[in-house]
């Protein structure tokens, strides 16, 4: 009963029949069983060779890999108050080709202290409060 009021899905597999809930990307399912279905209608992929129109294979119904939501139509969103003053972001650092987290690390407070290394750990240190 929970996975009908959740809108959840069954695998199509007989015999198989694993709740599966998807909460974003494509309509391309994956059970535990290793059957390809279709997300949004439940029919089983006809073949999981990746194919020019999909790299999940041949589905076995029409619908389209992304569900794309209807477009909602824009409302007026009045101002904010004159008395907020709306700052703009901080940036923050990058290490390591990565943005660098708020949450602090657990692990040391200097990063050349830290055990992940000063290009491996992605958690904010004593020197990044320049930033």
């Amino acid at each position: 009963r929970m996975a009908a009021a959740q809108s959840w899905k069954r695998c199509p597999a007989p015999g198989c029949g694993h709740v599966v809930e998807r909460t974003e990307g494509c309509n391309h399912m994956r059970c535990r069983c290793g059957v390809d279905f279709c997300y949004a209608c439940g029919k089983q992929y006809r073949s999981s060779e990746p194919t020019a129109d999909n790299v999940h294979g041949t589905p076995g119904c029409e619908c389209p890999l992304f569900a794309v939501p209807e477009e909602v139509e824009e409302r007026f969103v009045p101002a904010p108050p004159p008395a907020l003053v709306l700052r703009p972001a901080r940036p923050r650092p990058w290490r390591g080709g990565r943005m660098v987290s708020r949450t602090r690390c657990w692990h040391s407070s200097s990063i050349h202290d830290c055990p992940q290394g000063p290009q491996r750990c992605w958690f904010w240190h004593d020197e990044d409060n320049d930033y």
